[in-house]
């Protein structure tokens, strides 16, 4: 049995792979936007009471088997509210992340940010976020 073989296989690093998925160059359209820099973020159903609705993963089409089934690095993050929540604020962080670097390259003259630095910040602060927070309630 290969390692590719295996469906479930997730990184053992703590770097938001359920996030990224296979990187841009592999993903493609599924997950990035068009510059392969920002990621997608899909937007709920309007309602009622709702004035602004809130943000959504990103969601492919009605299929027989899941009706608008999220497009995510592992589709085990749309099986609960908080877990879909929780990934759609880190997509909302990437792109805002984004836009930062864009902004801070413009003032000094130098090209966009890639993917490469993006995530790079993204999972630095998660790792902090683990480091400094997370790691701390439990020990």
């Amino acid at each position: 049995m290969n390692l590719e073989d295996l469906s479930q296989l997730r990184s053992p690093m703590i770097d938001l792979d359920s996030l990224y998925g296979e990187r841009p160059e592999i993903e493609k359209d599924r997950l990035y936007e068009s510059d392969k820099v920002r990621m997608k973020v899909g937007i709920t159903l309007l309602s009622n009471w709702l004035k602004d609705p809130p943000l959504d993963l990103p969601r492919a089409g009605m299929t027989a088997i899941r009706p608008r089934q999220a497009l995510l690095g592992d589709p085990r993050n749309d099986e609960n509210l908080p877990t879909a929540q929780t990934h759609v604020a880190f997509l909302n962080f990437h792109n805002k992340v984004a836009d930062w670097l864009d902004a801070v390259n413009a003032r000094k003259n130098r090209a966009p940010a890639t993917f490469a630095d993006v995530s790079r910040e993204v999972i630095r602060h998660f790792q902090w976020i683990i480091l400094k927070d997370y790691l701390p309630r439990f020990i």
